[in-house]
């Protein structure tokens, strides 16, 4: 799988080599730092889960060529109904001010044409009016803006499941905006979108934003005329995950290579702008996943 730029192409988009290949040839990788906390490095398996998310880290890590360091915390539980779960801060955007962000990338970077696609068919997707985009702190450090946020995300998983790369890599993705923060169909529907709902179609120049279980929806960065890979819309679950083959050539975000939906910026604006923001709490229990719940930030 060729490396590239965190979400080029916002949002998703490295979901597979077959899907969409960048051009980007890197530098150095995305750095996401782990910092395991006492349960893990208390335990006697400590070495193996240890080792477990770090194969983990650097499969997404290496995907990237974002030259930011991603710091997450990475917990366990003996709590049997945790699956999995992940904890970071949601920034409210200004769509003008995300979507900019976009731009002055495809200017440092035209080599990047599947960006410049995205880029050209922003108009006929979520938002294309103006509104407001979720993004998590990770993802919009990767776009330049630091909010000063350490560590960018805490990551807490069942000790059942404590050496299950996928479930880790779920988590991850979360962290970096994917999944249930790259999509508000779960919490914050008709508040504004998250990044991934600017590529979400059902058809060509025809977005689609709904809960409804019947519905069918896409990742597309061509206005909807090529599909890359298919969204959750079953209901379970976080709206913002990607579906499994053989609907689409990508893998779910349960599975070996979950992607965040990150635009890069290597430049950020000076000052960046002052953002209103939300705290995330992203929770899949077992044997079902739960929607995600929301908490306010504390003051």
């Amino acid at each position: 799988m060729k490396k590239m730029t965190l979400g080029a192409f916002a949002s998703a988009l490295a979901v597979s080599v077959e899907a969409v290949a960048l051009t980007v040839t890197p530098a150095r990788a995305l750095d996401i730092n782990p910092i395991f906390d006492s349960t893990i490095t208390s335990d006697p398996n400590a070495a193996a889960i240890e080792a477990v998310v770090q194969s983990g880290i650097n499969q997404i890590a290496s995907q990237f060529t974002n030259p930011v360091t991603v710091n997450i915390v990475f917990k366990t539980t003996t709590n049997p109904n945790v699956g999995g779960e992940s904890n970071t801060t949601v920034f409210l955007t200004p769509y003008s001010t995300y979507t900019g962000l976009l731009s002055q990338d495809f200017a440092a970077h035209p080599e990047n044409k599947t960006l410049g696609t995205a880029l050209a068919n922003l108009q006929f997707g979520n938002g294309g009016n103006g509104t407001t985009v979720f993004a998590s702190a990770a993802q919009l450090k990767a776009l330049g803006q630091n909010h000063g946020i350490n560590p960018d995300g805490t990551i807490t998983v069942g000790t059942r499941f404590d050496t299950t790369i996928a479930v880790w890599q779920h988590e991850i993705d979360q962290i970096l905006g994917g999944g249930g923060v790259g999509s508000t169909l779960n919490n914050f529907p008709g508040q504004g979108f998250g990044s991934t709902d600017l590529y979400r179609y059902s058809g060509l120049h025809t977005p689609s934003y709904t809960t409804s279980t019947s519905a069918t929806a896409c990742l597309s960065v061509d206005g909807g005329a090529t599909c890359i890979a298919g969204f959750n819309q079953g209901g379970i679950g976080d709206f913002g995950d990607f579906l499994a083959p053989p609907w689409a050539r990508a893998r779910s975000n349960h599975g070996k290579f979950a992607v965040p939906p990150s635009d890069l910026l290597h430049r950020p604006p000076s000052p960046p702008p002052a953002l209103n923001f939300r705290c995330w709490r992203g929770s899949d229990t077992i044997p079902s996943p739960a929607p995600s719940s929301v908490q306010d930030c504390p003051a």
